[in-house]
Order: C-alpha cells, then sequence, then structure tokens
C-alpha cells in the first residue's frame, strides 16, 4: 500500500506547509485524525511538522494498537490519542 501511503504523506506536507504560509508567526498546524486505526496519518501529520495532533479512536483494541504503534515511533509525547467516539 506504499503508494497510498506517500500520497496521503504527501497531501500532509502539502496542506501543513500552506497553512503554515497563512499564518506566519502563528502557534502552528494542529490536525485531527478522527477513526485513527493504527495511528499511521497521525504519525505522518507530525513527522510532517503539524504542531499539535490529536488522534481519536472510538474501538478500543483499535485504540490500544494505535497507543502502542505511537509508542514503538516515539511519538507518544507528540500525539494525543483520545480513546471514545469524536462526538
Amino acid at each position: 500500500d506504499e503508494p497510498r501511503n506517500e500520497a496521503y504523506e504527501d497531501g500532509l506536507r502539502r496542506t501543513i506547509r500552506a497553512l503554515e504560509a497563512q499564518k506566519p508567526g502563528g502557534d502552528g498546524v494542529g490536525v485531527l485524525d478522527i477513526g485513527t486505526g493504527s495511528g499511521l496519518l497521525a504519525m505522518m501529520a507530525k513527522r510532517e511538522g503539524a504542531s499539535r495532533v490529536t488522534a481519536c479512536e472510538c474501538f478500543l483494541p483499535v485504540a490500544r494498537a494505535a497507543e502502542q504503534c505511537i509508542a514503538a515511533n516515539g511519538m507518544s509525547a507528540d500525539i494525543k490519542l483520545v480513546m471514545r467516539a469524536s462526538t
């Protein structure tokens, strides 16, 4: 699934850069990943420069797996994981 993941990461990179350019000297760009699954897109957003990343997953077994994936990639302090419905 590498081509799709590369496209997602490229889209995140371009969007984060465009938002940063719109507010120079601002407080950065925040990303909300609803239905994070493994946390992959949240981690990509952080890697591409998002200053704040919140990942939300309501299915607890999947949320716990995301927590482990995020920790295994050294991003636990950088991504806020919310283990409940986004509503």
